[in-house]
């Protein structure tokens, strides 16, 4: 009788933490984490992580609502942002655009993303991923004319770097690893997420899968 009461005060008290941490989760917490996660700024507050995420293009349609309870909808349309952001850069570069990129996949029903890659059917962009880094660099406003060397360096430090491959700065791009830069930006929002206790929505997860 004991233990029951003890798994029902138990229960109880994990339902009251979560709805209570739920009710209190903001997009302008989420922007603070996120942008601090980033090294965007240390401990920036809510007006300047949004001034600076949205500098960089990383928001909600219609721009973020400090005050509102995040929701998983509002969430998948910051990754579109995100999502646009290397599009647009990928582009530029003249990068393959590999289809884990396309907007179409964040529409409702959500699911996570598979992809097979075949080593015959790796299609090469023509900038190198150095150059590549200092372009991410200057887009998500972490500095501006830094060397290839400094800019992989502080892509690395936050966590984007191709899957856990190390950056290869004179190496041609390719689509492949177009993938993995954005897979390693959504494993950023994931840990700022579960470290909010926020449910990460399945669209933030892409498998990779490689065929010789």
């Amino acid at each position: 009788m004991r233990q029951l009461t003890f798994f029902l005060i138990g229960f109880l008290l994990l339902i009251a933490h979560t709805a209570y941490t739920e009710d209190r989760v903001t997009e302008g917490i989420v922007a603070v984490k996120l942008a601090t996660r980033l090294k965007m700024a240390e401990n920036p507050s809510e007006e300047k992580a949004v001034a600076l995420l949205t500098a960089a293009s990383i928001q909600p349609e219609e721009g973020w609502r400090v005050d509102e309870k995040v929701t998983e909808k509002r969430l998948i349309r910051i990754q579109a942002s995100i999502y646009t952001l290397l599009y647009k850069l990928l582009r530029n570069q003249k990068v393959h655009v590999p289809p884990t990129l396309s907007l179409q996949v964040l529409e409702p029903p959500y699911f996570p993303q598979t992809i097979i890659f075949s080593d015959d059917y790796i299609k090469k962009g023509e900038a190198t991923e150095g150059q590549f880094a200092q372009n991410l660099v200057e887009k998500l406003g972490l500095g501006k004319k830094l060397s290839i060397i400094d800019s992989i360096a502080l892509l690395s430090s936050v966590g984007i770097k191709p899957d856990d491959i190390e950056w290869n700065p004179e190496v041609k791009t390719s689509d492949l690893f177009a993938v993995r830069i954005q897979v390693s930006i959504l494993n950023i929002i994931k840990s700022v997420l579960q470290e909010l206790q926020i449910p990460v929505p399945p669209t933030f997860t892409i498998n990779i899968k490689l065929e010789n």
